[in-house]
Order: structure tokens, then C-alpha cells, then sequence
């Protein structure tokens, strides 16, 4: 009776018919196998082919949890990949950004380095001081003239 019922909830499965029908076929034919036997007085007979119909539909129930735990499996490790990819995407936008700020403090020292040093002839051309430009500059001082006394 067992086997019938759990014959019964397993044929109810559409997704997993390709995988089960052999097994529900063979148990199904067990238990038309023992109620013949049953019908014919061969009650020992009748019992070992029900056993076998509900061994039957029980590895039947196994493999759909199996197939089942298959699936969440194949699940996780895509989404275990996808964050792996992830991992390695984000890695190598941290490695950039740590190179892109090395690169910028070499610039910065460099400029740092070039304040400290004492102006170049090439940079003293370039910049006029406020100072000393021609519209600001001091008029030369007049040379005392030779015998008169200031």
C-alpha cells in the first residue's frame, strides 16, 4: 500500500519524469507482478514484489532529492563564481588605484623637490619679479660729480 501511494506522488513530478519513469515503470510492474501473485494464492511471492515496488519508489524519492540537492549545488557554485569574478575585478581596481596614488606621490615629491631647489637660470627668464620689473623699478642713483661736494 506504501508503495502504491508513494508510486502515485512521484508520477505526480513533471519535471522529473525523464529521470524517473524507469524506476516507476519497474515498480509499477511489481505491483501488478503481487496482486496477480496475490489473486493466485502466492502470498510469499505477492509480499517480496510489493517490498521491491516500495524499494522501488523509495530510490525513485532519493533520486529526486538528490537531483534536487544537484540543482542548489550547481546554484551555488555559479554564485560562487560570479563572486569569485567579482573578488578579481575589485582586487585589480584596488591594485590600480594603489599604483595611480604611487604615481601621484612621485609627482608630488618631485614638485616638492623642485620649490626647494634654488631657481634655474631657465626659470629665473620665465618669471619677473614684481619688484624689479621696468614699470616699478628704482631710477639709478646720480654719480656725485668729481670736485663738488654733496
Amino acid at each position: 500500500m506504501r508503495a502504491e501511494a508513494s508510486l502515485k506522488s512521484l508520477s505526480a513530478l513533471p519535471q522529473e519524469q525523464s529521470v524517473l519513469a524507469p524506476l516507476l515503470a519497474r515498480a509499477k510492474k511489481a505491483l501488478e507482478r503481487a496482486d496477480s501473485a496475490r489473486r493466485s494464492g502466492d502470498a510469499p511471492h505477492a509480499s517480496q514484489l510489493e517490498a521491491l515496488a516500495l524499494e522501488l519508489t523509495e530510490t525513485a524519492s532519493e533520486l529526486v532529492r538528490t537531483h534536487a540537492a544537484e540543482t542548489q549545488a550547481a546554484a551555488a557554485e555559479e554564485k560562487a563564481l560570479e563572486l569569485e569574478t567579482r573578488v578579481v575585478r575589485a582586487r585589480a581596481l584596488v591594485e590600480q588605484a594603489a599604483a595611480r596614488r604611487g604615481r601621484a606621490s612621485e609627482r608630488l615629491r618631485a614638485v616638492e623637490a623642485e620649490k626647494g631647489k634654488p631657481p634655474t637660470a631657465a626659470t629665473k627668464a620665465k618669471r619677473v619679479p614684481a619688484a624689479t620689473s621696468p614699470a616699478t623699478a628704482p631710477a639709478p642713483a646720480k654719480a656725485p660729480i668729481p670736485g663738488s661736494q654733496p
